[in-house]
């Protein structure tokens, strides 16, 4: 909420009077979502529109297009939010192929809580969780060895606790969240007209938002589909 407040002193001092406010489906998925559009639709006086994944998509389409030149044909695009992943098949004439599945970003925090609880016995919060992920977390198993301190609350004794977590540890703990991404990639593709085949593989796959940022996602992905 402070955010949408300093973007509408912004729009004051900069004398802006037509406001398009939209906020992704992630938001309204939430356990409070609708209380907290309910709050920013009054703070700003006017409604927000909620994006679908499509929508979402569909954005980062227009984004990619302009990247690649407007001349580019059609574009494969994995959207990685908090809730979900969206793969669009996406054309100027529309979406011709799409699948989603409720598995990102706050699906792997869970694996890496549910991996800590399980090997370490360690309980550990949503946010120390999300800064593993981060710090460590990788799609394959990657050269270099890095290692983590994490402490939290030990299941045994029940008394706080540190343990020392390796990048390999978080790996396999996103080993089932990042499949099921990558099979949902390999769905659109099956459903994909032979037509659209030959754009797809010359642009290859873009992808997008925070669970994109994942180490070695691009690698994973590109292995099963033989894509770039």
């Amino acid at each position: 909420l402070e955010a949408v407040s300093q973007c509408m002193r912004l729009a004051e001092e900069y004398e802006i009077t037509q406001l398009l406010v939209m906020a992704t489906s992630a938001l309204r998925e939430a356990p409070n979502g609708n209380k907290v559009i309910h709050k920013i639709e009054e703070l700003i006086g006017q409604g927000v529109t909620v994006l679908s994944g499509t929508d979402e998509a569909r954005l980062t389409f227009l984004a990619a297009r302009r990247w690649y030149g407007w001349d580019a044909g059609r574009l494969l695009v994995l959207d990685i939010g908090g809730g979900t992943s969206e793969v669009a098949l996406i054309s100027m004439t529309g979406i011709a192929v799409s699948q989603s599945v409720r598995v990102a970003g706050d699906a792997m925090n869970l694996a890496v809580q549910h991996y800590l609880r399980e090997a370490f016995r360690l309980e550990v919060g949503e946010n120390t969780a999300e800064n593993v992920k981060k710090i460590l977390g990788a799609a394959l198993p990657q050269n270099n060895s890095l290692r983590l301190e994490v402490s939290g609350k030990d299941l045994v004794y029940g008394g706080p606790r540190v343990v020392t977590v390796t990048e390999g540890d978080i790996c396999e703990a996103l080993h089932d969240p990042v499949q099921a991404v990558v099979e949902t990639v390999l769905r659109a593709l099956e459903q994909a007209p032979p037509a659209l085949a030959a754009d797809v593989y010359d642009n290859g796959l873009l992808m997008a938002g925070g669970g994109a940022l994942l180490r070695g996602l691009d690698q994973c992905i590109a292995r099963a589909t033989h894509l770039k």
